[in-house]
């Protein structure tokens, strides 16, 4: 480059250096000699085989290493959280059950007792005292009662 050329730019495209001059139109000035190193190097890149075997990919294989690992641990993770969930929805109805299966259990026990007094107080017999009437009521009331609609 010249001095005498002041808005001009020397730029390094593919290791050859190709001189830019800034005018009022925007066209490239390129000397003889840079044309001919050009063209060589274009020629000498046509007249390589290609390599035989794997191609060559843009990415460093490490690149493609990480994104699959990242993938698994994403899967992983996510197959994870979705198992917790269930664990704890399956926890929930199970403790739900068993809170439904202790009440109709104390219920069935309260129908056995409750039956268990109107056959020793004779609450079936007919000739009954009046003053048992009442109690026998509450027994009869309590011998009435439905597990399946007592607990929801």
């Amino acid at each position: 480059m010249s001095k005498s050329e002041p808005f001009s730019k020397l730029v390094y495209h593919r290791k050859f250096p190709v001189t830019h001059q800034r005018k009022t139109s925007t066209s490239v000035t390129v000397s003889s000699q840079k044309t001919n190193q050009i063209t060589k190097t274009y020629s000498r890149k046509q007249q390589k085989k290609p390599k035989q075997g794997r191609p060559q990919t843009t990415q460093p294989r490490i690149y493609s290493v990480l994104a699959n690992a990242q993938i698994v641990f994403n899967l992983l993770l996510i197959f994870v959280t979705l198992f917790l969930l269930f664990y704890f929805l399956f926890l929930v109805y199970t403790d739900a059950k068993r809170a439904r299966e202790e009440e109709t259990n104390k219920i069935v026990i309260q129908i056995q007792e409750c039956e268990e007094k109107y056959l020793r107080n004779q609450c079936d017999n007919e000739n009954k005292p009046p003053i048992l009437s009442e109690y026998c009521r509450e027994l009869s009331l309590c011998l009435s009662k439905n597990t399946s609609n007592s607990i929801r």
